[in-house]
């Protein structure tokens, strides 16, 4: 089993602001690489005093405690870029925990529709997802394509919406007993509708049946 996720970031666990506050727009959890000179912001700094996570957003970007960075190398090493960022209080004064901003970096085409002659393809156009087709609503059947994903772990398809990725069963389970979490229908049921409350409780979460089809 595969599960689409949200790394839409929210305010569920904290909103911060990254210093500097300007900073580029680089698209991060879109499938590909960056230059990883061009991430600037090396600090956020919290503006309320909610308790923050080990998967949560920060800013307008995806980030994971140490730990969870740990776990997602350790299937798949070398393939995704974390950019560390010191998180302080409201106060100023910093979080112990060390934190990174996740940038998914492997894209490639895992769906497969039930019905692909009735779908219909849009593009965001060549500024933010040029890369990066999206089907018109309604949305139609799919499956993910097992042959496709075998040995991948997080990554981002061709369809859905902006902010989904996929993650494998086993990056979901490993997660889940590191934080000693449990994962049921019912909880899952719960996620597909409130964001962050997915995925060991802080990803949107959505089991996608697989198929053998290539």
């Amino acid at each position: 089993m595969a599960y689409r996720i949200s790394t839409e970031p929210t305010e569920a666990h904290g909103r911060f602001d990254f210093e500097p506050k300007r900073k580029p727009l680089l698209f991060l959890s879109k499938g590909h690489r960056i230059d990883e000179a061009s991430w600037v912001s090396h600090s956020a700094v919290q503006r309320d005093r909610k308790k923050i996570a080990p998967i949560m957003g920060i800013s307008t970007e995806f980030g994971v405690r140490e730990d969870i960075k740990e776990i997602i190398e350790e299937l798949e090493p070398n393939v995704h870029q974390f950019f560390e960022v010191q998180l302080k209080r409201k106060d100023g004064t910093p979080y112990q925990e060390r934190y990174f901003v996740l940038n998914i970096a492997q894209q490639f085409p895992s769906i497969v529709l039930a019905e692909p002659d009735k779908e219909r393809w849009v593009s965001y156009g060549t500024t933010f997802y040029p890369w990066r087709p999206m089907p018109i609503e309604p949305e139609h059947e799919h499956y993910v394509s097992r042959p496709k994903v075998a040995g991948r772990h997080l990554w981002i398809s061709q369809i859905v919406y902006p902010h989904d990725a996929f993650c494998s069963d086993e990056l979901l389970k490993r997660i889940a007993e590191h934080l000693d979490v449990k994962i049921t229908p019912a909880t899952l049921k719960r996620a597909k509708s409130n964001l962050w409350t997915g995925l060991v409780k802080y990803w949107k979460t959505e089991p996608v049946p697989e198929t053998d089809e290539p």
